[in-house]
């Protein structure tokens, strides 16, 4: 939404809905305002201009969860979701365009709500 996060008054939403692919994995899981979360974008799939607008929001979020105590298991759990990443440090970059894309191509062959 690109509101400001309140470090102890937000959501932890999913990018894609557990109703539309149960991906539990922690890329997929961003803090969020509230009231954004839950009556705003609810179950809907971010639309693909949305997703990309946001990509510097979501890879701050994922090099806080790589400086974490949960940093293996992010980089684990992006190495089995997404091929390609050998044995480098994960590629921010590389790992948003792919969840862009992917997170579109579900919306799209599911014909799904979309978050505008």
């Amino acid at each position: 939404s690109g509101k400001r996060i309140e470090p102890d008054h937000f959501d932890l939403d999913h990018i894609l809905p557990v109703t539309a692919y149960a991906v539990n994995e922690l890329w997929n899981l961003l803090p969020c305002d509230p009231e954004t979360n839950q009556h705003k974008k609810a179950a809907k799939i971010p639309s693909k201009t949305r997703m990309e607008k946001a990509l510097p929001r979501i890879q701050e979020a994922w090099r806080h969860y790589l400086a974490s105590e949960s940093g293996a298991r992010f980089d684990a759990e992006v190495r089995d979701r997404f091929t390609g990443f050998g044995s480098e440090p994960v590629d921010l970059a590389a790992l948003g365009s792919r969840v862009v894309h992917w997170v579109d191509d579900v919306a799209v062959t599911r014909n799904l709500a979309r978050w505008r």
